[in-house]
């Protein structure tokens, strides 16, 4: 694949609306065989089952005491506990659907467990991942002035590009090419590199599709709250956060698939729909950079 081709004015072009056309594409190919549907139905159980049972545990430190030492500790434990478990589900959920729409897209059977089996056998990896993934969030949200900052240093230092994008086809090369995590972010890198260019950022964001479960989940929860209804405008409100994140988790995953094949193969799914302009507005360069 040659490197994507530039507005005039220095910019990728169509990044909100092709960002809401690829997710369209996207849940096209999740709903065209029901067993993968099932990926983020698990995911948003998952999620769902760690956050009821989190907040039962956070209500029984509350009633220990503000000031007691075990009600600290417990809600240190369980904030930490809590987001690597949601960084757990959406890595392994992510794996297993990349896993399935990568078999799919090589003309493989390529159903739900086909991708789960696939991501339980490199579980242990996945975890390492997620642990990292978590370690590097916590220290973010303490510190989120240094995150850009940080990130753009990191990733210029160790891998030419932006960390975050570095960081695109880590899962997929895991899966299929059987590197450890190291040589993984490198060969994404350098995958990404090859194909896009230097100096990048994210290009579309898929989940912008998801916009209306986003307006009519937190509709719900100020509904609830008005009526005076506490706890259960927070349950809604959270449900509705694990249900975008477990979607945007599928149609990310699935784009990912699609990328990685046109970046490692040279094709893109036209069966499915996609096109070049779909493959080259994935990265840009920061629009800075022609200010």
């Amino acid at each position: 694949m040659k490197n994507p081709q530039l507005s005039p004015d220095g910019r990728t072009l169509g990044s909100s609306s092709q960002g809401s056309r690829i997710g369209k594409l996207c849940w096209a190919v999740l709903v065209s065989d029901r067993s993968l549907l099932a990926l983020p139905v698990i995911a948003f159980a998952a999620y769902s089952l760690l956050v009821l049972s989190l907040i039962g545990i956070f209500i029984l430190a509350l009633r220990l005491g503000n000031t007691n030492p075990i009600a600290i500790i417990i809600t240190i434990l369980l904030s930490i506990g809590g987001y690597f478990g949601i960084t757990f589900i959406t890595t392994f959920t992510s794996a297993a659907l990349i896993g399935s729409a990568t078999l799919r897209l090589t003309h493989k059977p390529g159903t739900a467990f086909d991708g789960l089996r696939m991501a339980w056998a490199h579980v242990g990896k996945l975890s390492v991942w997620a642990f990292i993934l978590t370690s590097g969030g916590v220290l973010f949200r303490w510190y989120p002035s240094t995150r850009s900052r940080f990130t753009e240093w990191l990733g210029e230092r160790l891998l030419g590009i932006d960390w975050s994008v570095s960081l695109t086809f880590t899962i997929p090369i895991l899966l299929f090419e059987g590197h450890g995590i190291r040589t993984s972010i490198n060969r994404s890198a350098r995958v990404i590199r090859g194909c896009w260019g230097d100096n990048l950022t994210s290009g579309v964001s898929v989940g912008s599709s998801l916009l209306l479960l986003v307006v009519f989940g937190f509709a719900v929860s100020i509904v609830l709250a008005v009526l005076s209804q506490p706890l259960p405008a927070i349950i809604a409100a959270l449900l509705t956060i694990g249900a975008v994140t477990t979607c945007n988790t599928a149609l990310n995953g699935i784009y990912r698939a699609v990328l990685f094949q046109c970046a490692t193969q040279g094709t893109v799914a036209t069966d499915l729909n996609f096109t070049d302009d779909d493959m080259a507005v994935a990265f840009q360069a920061p629009r800075d950079n022609f200010q």
